[in-house]
C-alpha cells in the first residue's frame, strides 16, 4: 500500500498517512523518506536499531542461559551439604533420613529449575527476539525499496521473500482469492 502510494504520487504523499503506522521502527523510516534522508543514511540508523536490539536480547537470554547452566551445580552443592550433614549425624537414624533428603531435593531442584524453567525460558526469548530481528529487516528492506522507488510488486516479491515457504504458499492463496 506505501509502495504504491509513493510511486503513484510521490515520496511527499507518505507524509499524509505516515501516522497510521503502529509500529516505531517503521515509521521512524518512512519518516525519514519523507524527510528526505539518503538511503545510506537511513539504512545506517535502521540497522544500528536492529543491532542494538540484538544485542538487549542476547544480555536476557544469556541471563536465562547462565541460570540454566549454573541451576544443575547449585543443586550439587546442596547436595553435598546435606550429605555432609548425614555424615555428621551417623548415630542419629532420623537425621541420616532428613540429610539425605535434603541431599536428594537439592539436585532434583537444580534440574527442575535448569531445565524447566531458566534454559526454556532462554530458548523462548531466543525465538522472539529472532522473529522481531526478522521483521525489522524485512521493514528495513520494504523502506528502502519504497525510498529507491522499486514498482510496487517487486517490493511485495522483496517482502514475500523472507516468509518461509509455507507461509508464502499461504500469503499466495490469500492474494488469489
Amino acid at each position: 500500500r506505501y509502495s504504491r502510494l509513493a510511486r503513484r504520487d510521490g515520496i511527499l504523499a507518505l507524509d499524509k498517512v505516515i501516522n497510521e503506522v503502529d509500529d516505531q521502527f517503521f515509521y521512524e523510516g518512512l519518516r525519514m523518506i519523507v524527510d528526505g534522508a539518503k538511503p545510506e543514511a537511513i539504512k545506517e540508523v535502521l540497522r544500528n536499531e536492529i543491532d542494538f536490539l540484538a544485542a538487549r536480547h542476547r544480555v536476557g537470554i544469556s541471563i536465562f542461559k547462565a541460570m540454566g547452566q549454573y541451576s544443575p551445580a547449585f543443586g550439587m552443592i546442596g547436595t553435598l551439604i546435606g550429605l555432609i550433614l548425614m555424615l555428621r549425624n551417623l548415630n542419629d537414624v532420623n537425621q541420616i533420613a532428613s540429610s539425605m533428603a535434603l541431599a536428594l531435593v537439592t539436585t532434583f531442584y537444580g534440574a527442575i529449575l535448569a531445565n524447566i524453567l531458566f534454559l526454556p525460558i532462554a530458548g523462548k526469548l531466543k525465538e522472539r527476539s529472532e522473529a522481531e530481528i526478522l521483521k525489522k529487516e524485512m521493514i528495513l528492506a520494504g523502506i528502502l525499496a519504497i525510498q529507491a522507488g522499486e514498482v510496487p510488486g517487486m517490493v511485495e516479491q522483496r517482502m514475500v521473500s523472507f516468509l518461509p515457504t509455507e507461509y508464502r504458499r499461504l500469503y499466495m492463496k490469500s492474494e488469489a482469492t
